[in-house]
């Protein structure tokens, strides 16, 4: 049996991979606002590529760019990790 057949997911949604434009606006006392790239997308969250860390458990405003339309929605990042091209990968929940 293969090692991946043994560990259960943890994600409840698929997500597919994505290059969409995200506006994010960072909700709390440090706000801040930039530019990100999704990399993957599905209905419980997205995985975007940004900049600089935004920090676990900060609650984010974002506008994602899909097919010139302009989605918003309200998310929480549950984790980060650095990217080899010196950026950080961040995974956003929806709530």
């Amino acid at each position: 049996m293969i090692e991946d057949e043994l560990t259960p997911t943890r994600r409840q949604f698929p997500r597919i991979p994505t290059e969409n434009v995200v506006m994010i606006h960072r909700i709390g006392p440090a706000e801040q606002q930039e530019v990100a790239t999704a990399r993957q997308i599905g209905l419980g969250g997205l995985m975007i590529s940004s900049v600089e860390p935004l920090g676990v458990d900060s609650y984010l405003r974002l506008k994602i760019t899909i097919d010139n339309e302009v989605v918003e929605a309200t998310g929480r990042v549950v984790w980060e990790k650095p990217a080899d091209d010196g950026s950080t990968d961040v995974g956003v929940a929806f709530i």
